[in-house]
């Protein structure tokens, strides 16, 4: 399921339910030096848990104003996305991002020093789901979550997200509103009423 998209970093939050593994350890939040040795761990075209080794190439903003990434000589393809990038002593530098096809083995990680601030918005929202008394969440930071993901096309997390909203704030305005404009947006208008 996921929880929480940030389309301006490429990070999305996924919970997996029935995983019984432990979480693991994060590496140093400063970057990685060049040159550092670095193992992606993804499932490149749907081979599952695939391993691949390189180093650190470099680090660079891809865009003006973006986040610093880790580029890597790591192979990684569609599939990879997301997996892991660890150091040697198995801790999580990064996670894979991007290759780029026009060359080989140009490949970049996004770093583990951005992940904190993601996975706090993740969790507060999932205690805002959850426990809306035990949240510092404002519901209207809810809506404009859903207004964020229905606008970028991404009607079926919008969808989720304004249904799991509406069980714990059944008469919320702005929640309501976000879940008509989403179902409209959808096609599927008639379902609001139920």
């Amino acid at each position: 399921e996921v929880l929480l998209i940030e389309s301006d970093i490429d990070l999305a939050v996924v919970r997996v339910i029935g995983l019984k593994a432990p979480p693991l350890a994060e590496g140093a939040r400063a970057l990685p030096q060049v040159g550092t040795p670095v193992v992606a761990v993804g499932h490149p075209r749907g081979y599952e848990f695939t391993v691949s080794e390189g180093i650190v190439s470099a680090t660079r903003q891809l865009d003006e104003g973006g986040i610093t990434m880790i580029q890597m000589t790591t192979p990684i393809s569609p599939g990879s996305s997301g997996g892991p990038l660890l150091d040697m002593e198995g801790r999580v530098v990064g996670v894979c991002s991007l290759t780029l096809t026009e060359g080989q083995n140009i490949n970049f990680a996004i770093p583990v020093s951005e992940l904190p601030p993601v996975l706090d918005k993740a969790l507060a929202l999932e205690r805002a789901l959850r426990n809306p008394n035990d949240s510092n969440m404002p519901v209207e930071a809810i809506a404009a979550l859903i207004r964020k993901q229905r606008e970028r096309g991404d009607f079926q997390s919008a969808s989720q997200l304004a249904e799991r909203a509406l069980k714990t704030h059944p008469k919320n305005i702005a929640l309501l509103l976000e879940a008509a404009e989403t179902a409209f947006s959808r096609g599927s208008l008639p379902l609001v009423h139920s």
